[in-house]
C-alpha cells in the first residue's frame, strides 16, 4: 500500500468517525441516556479531541485536491498501526459513550469523563507520532482547535 492510499483511507475514516461520535452523543441524549449537562460535557471533551486532527486532514485534502500522485510504498507495521489505532480509538470512545448512556459502565458520569480524558491523552500521543507525518503536519497542529490554527496564520 502507498502512503497516498493509506492517507486517504485513514483521513476519511477519522473525519467520518468524528461526526459519528458526535451524532452518537446527541442520539443518546435524545434517548434519555444523558442529561443535557452530561451531553454538553461529553461534547466539550470529544470535539476538541478530534477538531485539530479533522482540520489538518480536511486542510490536507483541500490543498492537494488536484494532485493524483501514486505515492510511495509504506511498510506493513506502519500500515497496521496507522489503520488499526483509529478503529480501536473509535470503538473505545463509542463503547464508553453507549455503555454509560445505558448505565452499564462507570458508577458516575465523572468516572466516564475521566476515562475519556485518559483516552484523549493516548490519542494525542498516537496522532503526534503517526498522523502528523502522514498529513505533513506539525504534531502541535493536531492538538489545536481550528480557531487557534487560523489565528496563527494571520
Amino acid at each position: 500500500m502507498t502512503d497516498t492510499t493509506l492517507r486517504t483511507r485513514v483521513g476519511l475514516f477519522w473525519v467520518f468517525a468524528h461526526f459519528a461520535i458526535i451524532t452518537t452523543i446527541i442520539i443518546c441524549f435524545f434517548l434519555k441516556g444523558f442529561e443535557f449537562d452530561e451531553m454538553t460535557t461529553l461534547l466539550a471533551v470529544i470535539i476538541p479531541m478530534f477538531a485539530g486532527t479533522t482540520t489538518v486532514i480536511v486542510r490536507y485534502f483541500t490543498q492537494h485536491a488536484q494532485e493524483t500522485q501514486q505515492g510511495t510504498n509504506v511498510n506493513t507495521p506502519y500500515i497496521v498501526l496507522t489503520s488499526a489505532l483509529p478503529i480501536l480509538f473509535t470503538i473505545t470512545i463509542l463503547a464508553t459513550i453507549i455503555l454509560r448512556a445505558r448505565n452499564q459502565a462507570f458508577a458516575t458520569f465523572d468516572q466516564c469523563k475521566l476515562f475519556l480524558t485518559a483516552v484523549e491523552a493516548l490519542y494525542v500521543v498516537y496522532t503526534s507520532t503517526l498522523l502528523a507525518p502522514l498529513f505533513n503536519a506539525r504534531p502541535e497542529d493536531l492538538r489545536k482547535n481550528p480557531q487557534q490554527q487560523s489565528a496563527e496564520k494571520h
